[in-house]
């Protein structure tokens, strides 16, 4: 700088940003260019960025020269973020903390999402804050991690910083809640680490001599870096066995020693996962103490060097395996340990592993030394197929005779699995100090890593009684109910780690509900309607047997306790019991059931349930005789017209498609019977798992539901049909033809069909209120067919003459008889589910008059009215309780033939109509209760009706029903020549045929013949003879005369013309012959 004028002074200053001017030089002024240099010292508040630097200059009399202006950046070095974790955590998104670790605000920071699986890249971006919410994260937040590093303007960044939260796990401990947490190890804490790679520490794997016990390093799986310790089936291959056992199900796996003082609060880090469950233990073996202890125990003679055996006084304290010592002064001179490898119990002598080295002396004390654990540690549960975070957290050992810092601790692991567990990053530190809180409120502060809360107990009352089943015999009540919830009580558990810095980290908040499970009930049976039981268990069970006085009242209450002594509300609930009579309506075939219900304090329906003597199962019966019917279709709507024609008037129709009932399958509350199908293949077309959900519901309510054809199937590939087949008492296979499944390989159910079903099974489907047939008549019907289907119900119809269906390509296979049902049935019924094989020929191309017959249709109304089976009314005529059994079996008692043998005479005892006997109850179904009634049986008998004869030549023809006679004899006008057979059943009114009684009839007896006329005496004229006969079996056939000539008469003559010999012979119908001869 210069200053023409050379008076005064002259001074150089300059400013940053506009700020302040600073002087930085003055001279003396002379004329003469002056220089100067001097060194800036960018200031620590100077913020990062763009920087102007000004210089000028100024003489003494306010000269000023231009302004020299300068660009200079700013950018300060990032430190590396601490870690704050992450918070506010969504099914999909986390919010990332950190702490800027005095950072400026000129720092950005660039985060980075990284899937566990895999560790790819995520998520990333940049920041300006200490915060940033991440979202999109698919399948949970648990399945990534998450990292941050620090930048500046200058592009330079940190290290990444990976953010971990405290890792918390709750659960039940005995009735108590137990948490056990891990938090990532500050750097600064850590006193000692290993990750298995190269230059670190690696254990070692095998113990004594058996073996690695199924551990090895491994390259498969690794937390970070390339190896991780891989452990699989301990179980199996365990190796941590000691003497003298011979089996463990841990293995061991041994590292060096470890030095920490006494008292040192000691966290054992490390990473596991595992393809099932596992169990990891660590301790740190110390070593024998310098103290020596003696066995309340002496010696009983001298023991000399080298012996193995020593003869005690006593052998009080004394256990295999233990040591001994004959050491006599403190560590570090610990010389000598022994093992006892033998106890002979008798003469009190042990026997050690080794000779001695030193003598002991009779009268001296058995010395030994105690061994002292340098630290040891709880054990953690691996259940993840995640790398996961756990911590065992612990004091080291503070022994007066054993310090760790100066001898250390053997550390050592022990894993349990039957599975494989991974293991990796293990580190030793300091602890970091936790704050555990429940519900909000600081419950633990300290060093561990785990807290027994025995406080948060189970507080909550249990789930009062809902609903009853009651039954009775006479008198004695049985009630019983579903075991009520112990709901427990919900605990919310967060630990947050405490830093050196101050910064806290919290854990997610994880939920325990905490119960202690229904220790039993209190009840009262009275004839108040509002006792309140106390609270001492009477019951222990859900079932409750008490003795009532019917003439009253009666009221149940109970209450629930739990195992903490937490009492539920009472139950109240009036107890009516049906009382139930059974009737027999001869003269109509049917019987009349009546309830007497006592309890009207509520509204009630009821179903019956049936069984025929000899049966072992009840099934409910049909209700109703006005229905409602929800039809749901798959192709087209027929079942509406079919009622319209056949249902007499009595039925509802209403339709809808397949969809609209998927979309509001709560429609079919308002019906009686639901009906699926009737189309082909159901036109492909399936439940949903909701509407599936909802008909189990209606089934087991009781409400009728009947299945079409290939609705029930596993071929269409259906999954939601299927699921009711069970309720049906169905059995499904797959057949595979849709699958590509070669024939050959098909399941062992084929199809089963024809054109032709048969009737099977007598009662209500078969006639009620359509007269379908009798057992044995057969129905022709459009082609059909099962569907790899086992039907273990009531079979009503068969298929007969089973063929295949050219038209349709269906195949069609033998009849399967397994687990107690057949692959044959055409109509099929279970307590309230049907299932018909209706709706093949239903389909596209197939015109409407081929679809179905009047016969099938008449099937589907009785069925409609079979299903419905729930009614409020206190009174049935049960038409399925018909007479069904035949009569007593006839005994025929003779059989003649008379006229000549033109006429069968029959004559047989008497048969009785026995009629068939059923047994019933009722059970009634109101808010809170169910109740069942007393059985009750009635014989129904239609009354004997007559008797069907047959008679002829096959020995076990079957009589029809038509009646022949009333009495107990009868005449048939039939000859025969040869044996015959006579056939006598008795038919009830119900056309129920007895068992049939066979006769077969032959006639052995030949006849008798007389001839009258003497050939011998003299005489000058012809002589005549007679022949007479007679046959009381089968009837005279004829007379043959001497010359061959027959008569077929009881009388005939013959004349003699010269003295002979001469024969006639009788012949009956049967062939038997007499002859006499006349000389």
């Amino acid at each position: 700088m210069s200053d023409e004028d050379a008076r005064g002074t002259l001074s150089a200053y300059y400013s940053i940003d506009n700020g302040p001017e600073n002087l930085i030089k003055t001279v003396t002024s002379d004329g003469t260019s002056k220089s100067f240099s001097t060194t800036y010292t960018i200031p620590n508040d100077l913020s990062d960025g763009v920087h102007i630097l000004r210089i000028w200059a100024k003489d003494s009399e306010n000269g000023q020269s231009e302004i020299v202006s300068r660009t200079f950046y700013v950018y300060t070095i990032p430190k590396q973020p601490l870690s704050k974790g992450y918070d506010i955590i969504t099914s999909n998104s986390v919010r990332l903390l950190w702490n800027p670790n005095g950072n400026s605000s000129a720092i950005s920071y660039h985060y980075e999402v990284r899937k566990k699986s895999d560790n790819s890249l995520f998520i990333q971006g940049t920041t300006n804050g200490t915060s940033v919410t991440v979202t999109g994260l698919s399948g949970g937040y648990e399945q990534y991690r998450y990292f941050v590093r620090a930048k500046n303007g200058n592009n330079e960044f940190t290290d990444f910083t990976e953010l971990i939260i405290p890792n918390l796990v709750v659960y039940q401990k005995s009735n108590y809640a137990k948490a056990e947490w891990a938090i990532e190890m500050e750097d600064s804490d850590v006193l000692y680490e290993s990750s298995f790679e190269e230059g670190e520490e690696r254990p070692n794997f095998s113990w004594s001599t058996w073996g690695t016990g199924g551990q090895s390093l491994t390259t498969e799986e690794a937390y970070e870096g390339n190896r991780s310790v891989r452990i699989e089936d301990t179980i199996t291959n365990g190796n941590h066995i000691s003497f003298p056992a011979t089996y463990s199900p841990y293995s061991i796996m041994v590292f060096g020693k470890k030095y920490f003082p006494n008292g040192t609060d000691l966290s054992l880090s490390f990473y596991a996962k595992s393809t099932g469950t596992g169990t990891i233990t660590a301790s740190g073996d110390g070593g024998w103490a310098n103290s020596i202890f003696s066995y309340d125990v002496k010696v009983a003679e001298n023991a000399p060097v080298g012996s193995k055996t020593i003869k005690l006084d006593s052998l009080n304290g004394i256990r295999l395996g233990t040591r001994i010592t004959t050491d006599t002064e403190p560590y570090p001179d610990i010389m000598n340990m022994y093992r006892i490898q033998e106890i002979d119990e008798e003469n009190k002598i042990i026997t050690l592993n080794t000779g001695l080295k030193v003598q002991y002396n009779a009268g001296e004390q058995l010395r030994y030394r105690a061994w002292r654990s340098a630290f040891s540690f709880g054990s953690r549960t691996v259940n993840s197929n995640q790398w996961t975070l756990f911590n065992i957290n612990t004091k080291v050992n503070d022994y007066d005779d054993y310090d760790v810092l100066t001898r250390g601790g053997s550390f050592y692991i022990q894993t349990m699995t039957g599975n494989i567990v991974y293991l990796d990053n293990i580190k030793f530190g300091y602890a970091t100090k936790a704050e555990l809180y429940r519900d909000g409120t600081k419950v633990y502060e300290g060093f561990l890593s785990d807290y027994d809360d025995y406080e948060a107990t189970d507080k909550a009352k249990p789930d009062s009684v809902s609903a009853i089943d009651v039954k009775n015999t006479g008198n004695q009540i049985n009630i019983s109910f579903d075991e009520p919830t112990d709901q427990g009580t919900t605990y919310n558990y967060q630990v947050k780690a405490v830093k050196h810095n101050g910064d806290v980290i919290s854990s997610e908040i994880k939920s325990v509900t905490i119960t202690s499970g229904i220790k039993g009930y209190s009840y009262v049976i009275d004839s108040n309607p509002n006792t309140i039981p106390d609270d001492i268990v009477d019951a222990t069970t859900p079932e409750i047997n008490h003795t009532i006085n019917p003439n009253v009242k009666n009221y149940i209450h109970i209450k629930v306790i739990d195992n903490e002594g937490n009492v539920s509300d009472v139950f109240h609930q009036e107890i009516g019991i049906p009382v139930l009579t059974a009737m027999p309506v001869h003269a109509e075939d049917y019987i009349h059931l009546e309830w007497d219900m006592k309890d009207d304090s509520k509204q009630y329906t009821y179903m019956v349930y049936k069984k025929a003597e000899g049966e072992s199962e009840y099934q409910s019966i049909p209700l109703k005789d006005r229905i409602k019917v929800l039809e749901v279709y798959p192709y087209t709507s027929v079942l509406k017209e079919w009622t319209d024609t056949y249902g007499q008037g009595k039925i509802t129709t209403d339709s809808v498609t397949i969809e609209n009932f998927n979309a509001n399958p709560t429609q079919i509350w308002n019906y009686d019977v639901i009906v699926f199908g009737f189309s082909d293949g159901n036109s492909g077309k399936d439940l949903t798992s909701t509407s599936a959900a909802e008909v189990k519901k209606f089934i087991q309510s009781g409400r009728g539901v009947l299945f079409g054809h290939d609705t029930l199937a596993k071929w269409s590939k259906f999954i939601n049909f299927v699921k009711l087949a069970d309720e049906a008492n169905v059995e499904l296979y797959g057949l595979g033809r849709d699958y590509g499944t070669p024939q050959e390989s098909w399941e062992d159910v084929p199809w089963v069909g024809g054109e032709k079903i048969k009737i099977t099974r007598k009662g209500f489907l078969t006639n009620y209120p359509w007269k379908i047939g009798n057992v044995g008549d057969t129905l022709d019907i459009p082609f059909t067919h099962t569907n790899s289907q086992i039907f273990k119900g009531d079979i009503w119809l068969e298929f007969v003459d089973i063929h295949p269906d050219a038209e349709t390509n269906v195949p069609v296979g033998d009849v399967v008889e397994k687990n107690g049902g057949t692959s044959n049935a055409y109509l099929h019924t279970w307590n309230n589910v049907a299932v018909i094989q209706t709706g093949h020929m239903i389909r596209a191309g197939a015109t409407p008059d081929r679809w179905v017959t009047s016969d099938e249709q008449k099937l589907v109304i009785n069925t409609l009215f079979y299903l419905a089976q729930i009614t409020d009314k206190t009174s049935l005529d049960d038409h399925t309780g018909q007479d069904v059994t035949g009569p007593t079996k006839p005994t025929i008692t003779d059989v003649k033939m008379i006229n000549n043998g033109n006429t069968v005479y029959v004559e047989y005892t008497a048969s009785e109509d026995r009629g068939t006997k059923y047994y019933y109850y009722v059970e009634g179904t109101a808010s809170n209760t169910k109740v069942k009634s007393n059985i009750a049986d009635a014989t129904v008998k239609s009354g004997l009706k007559g008797y069907s004869i047959v008679v002829d030549q096959n020995p076990d023809t079957i009589p029809d029903n038509v009646i022949e006679t009333t009495e107990l004899s009868f005449n048939i006008n039939q000859k025969f020549y040869q044996k015959f057979y006579v056939h006598v059943a008795a038919v009830d009114n119900a056309g129920n045929i007895s068992e049939v009684a066979h006769y077969e009839c032959v006639d052995t007896i030949p006849p008798v013949i007389n001839v009258t006329g003497n050939a011998t005496e003299w005489t000058n004229q012809d002589v005549v003879l007679t022949a007479t006969a007679h046959d009381n079996e089968s009837g005279l056939k004829g007379i043959k005369l001497p010359d061959g000539t027959w008569v077929y008469s009881d009388t005939a003559t013959f004349v003699v013309t010269n003295n002979g010999s001469y024969t006639f012979i009788a012949e009956d119908n049967f062939g038997n012959q007499t002859s006499v001869t006349v000389i």
